[in-house]
C-alpha cells in the first residue's frame, strides 16, 4: 500500500539531512508519496538533492557552537530553552499537516518534536545516550523518555560487538528495543558518482571535508588553510558551504564551497587521504566506500570526541584533536595504517529495505 511519508531531519550541520537520503530513494522506490522538511542548510540541501519534492520548513533550533571547545556544554545547556521551545512549535506544525496532507507515516531523525499519536512515528537517531563528562545517565533518562514517544526507534548501525557507535546505541538496547538499519550512508553502490566541473585533478590528492554548524565550521576551515598553505601536494578542500558557488585555487589548494553526493563520492573515491569531522555520518560515509581517514572531533562536542576514541581502538581511522593537529604526522600516521577485513560486516547488516516494506 501507497503511503504519504513524511521525512523530516535535524539542522546539525549536514549528517542528518545527508544520512536521510537513502531512506528518501527507498521510499521512493517502494512508490511512496514523499514530503520533506527542515530548516536551514539542512532543508537547502534537501532541496538541492531532491528539486522535484515539496521540502518544507519547520522550526530552527538555534544550534551554534562557541568558538572555544571549553564552553561547548554550557553553550548546548543555554540552548534548552529554544530547544523545548522549537520542539514544540515543529510538533503543533506537524499536528496541522498530517490533515493537510493526509500523512500516513513520519519518520524523524533526531528532531524530537515530529511525532503525532494519529500515525505511524519513526525516529532515526544513533545517540539512545548521550556521551557526557557528568549527567550521563540523567540526560540518557530524557532522551530515552522522549524516543519512546514514537512509534519505532530505527538505530544507523548494525547489532554485535563491532559497530560504529558503541554505548551510544548499545548500552540501552535491552530497555529501548531499537531497530538496526545498518550503516546509512548515501554513498552506496547505488549512488553513482561524478567528477566535479573544472575540477583540475584526476586523483591522489589530500581531501579535506569541512561541515558542521559556526563558527567551528570557519576555524576548521581557516585551521586546515594554514596547514597545507606549504604542504608540497595537491590538496582539495570541501568547505560545506551552500550558499557560495565559486571555486578557487590557493596555490596548490583548490577549494569547493559544496559537493552535492555524486561529486563528493567521486572525490572520496579518487584522494589519496581524507580528513573530515567525526560526524556519525561522515564515519559511515567512509565505511561504505572503505576509506581511511583522519578524524578531526569538533572542539568540545563530546560525541564525536567519543566516537573517534572509540573508532581508533579497532584501527578504523586516525583521530588527532583541531588544537594539536600535525598534518604531516597525522597523514603519515593515517599511511601506516590498514584496512580491516572485518569492516566488511559492516556493510552486510543492511535493513532499510526490509524496515521501509513495513511501514
Amino acid at each position: 500500500m501507497k503511503k504519504n511519508v513524511l521525512v523530516a531531519p535535524l539542522n546539525w550541520g549536514l549528517g542528518h539531512a545527508s544520512r536521510c537520503v537513502p531512506i528518501i530513494h527507498e521510499l521512493l522506490d517502494a512508490g511512496h508519496h514523499v514530503i520533506l522538511a527542515s530548516d536551514g542548510d539542512a532543508k537547502r540541501f534537501l532541496e538541492t538533492e531532491f528539486p522535484d519534492l515539496l521540502v518544507k520548513s519547520l522550526p530552527s533550533y538555534k544550534i551554534t557552537y562557541p568558538k572555544n571547545g571549553m564552553f561547548f556544554l554550557g553553550q548546548i545547556i543555554l540552548s534548552i530553552p529554544n530547544i523545548l521551545s522549537a520542539i514544540n512549535a515543529e510538533n503543533k506544525l506537524l499536528d496541522s499537516w498530517v490533515e493537510e496532507h493526509q500523512l500516513d507515516v513520519i519518520i524523524s531523525d533526531n528532531r524530537y518534536g515530529m511525532y503525532s499519536p494519529k500515525i505511524k512515528s519513526i525516529i532515526v537517531s544513533h545517540q539512545i545516550r548521550l556521551h557526557l563528562p557528568f549527567f550521563e545517565n540523567l540526560m540518557a533518562n530524557q532522551i530515552q523518555n522522549r524516543l519512546k514517544r514514537f512509534t519505532q526507534i530505527w538505530v544507523p548501525d548494525v547489532t554485535g560487538e563491532l559497530n560504529l557507535s558503541g554505548k551510544l546505541s548499545h548500552q540501552d538496547v535491552a530497555k529501548m528495543q531499537p531497530k538496526f538499519m545498518g550503516v546509512l550512508s548515501r554513498m552506496g553502490s547505488e549512488t553513482r558518482s561524478k567528477k566535479p566541473n573544472q575540477f583540475p585533478f584526476a586523483k591522489g590528492y589530500v581531501l579535506a571535508v569541512i561541515s558542521g554548524p559556526e563558527p567551528q565550521r570557519t576555524l576548521f576551515e581557516k585551521s586546515l588553510m594554514s596547514s597545507f598553505s606549504n604542504w608540497d601536494g595537491d590538496v582539495v578542500l570541501v568547505g560545506g558551504k551552500l550558499e557560495e558557488v565559486t571555486e578557487k585555487m590557493d596555490s596548490q589548494i583548490h577549494y569547493i564551497p559544496f559537493a552535492n553526493t555524486p561529486e563528493l563520492k567521486w572525490l572520496l573515491e579518487n584522494s589519496s587521504a581524507v580528513i573530515t569531522r567525526a560526524g556519525y555520518s561522515s564515519i559511515m560515509d567512509l565505511i561504505a566506500l572503505k576509506r581511511k581517514a583522519v578524524l578531526v572531533p569538533t572542539p568540545g562536542q563530546t560525541e564525536q570526541e567519543y566516537l573517534a576514541k572509540y573508532l581508533m581502538k579497532y584501527d578504523f581511522f586516525i583521530a588527532r584533536k583541531q588544537t594539536e593537529l600535525n598534518i604531516e604526522e597525522a597523514l603519515y600516521a593515517l599511511e601506516k595504517l590498514g584496512w580491516s577485513s572485518s569492516l566488511e560486516a559492516l556493510n552486510k547488516g543492511q535493513k532499510l529495505k526490509e524496515l521501509i516494506s513495513e511501514i
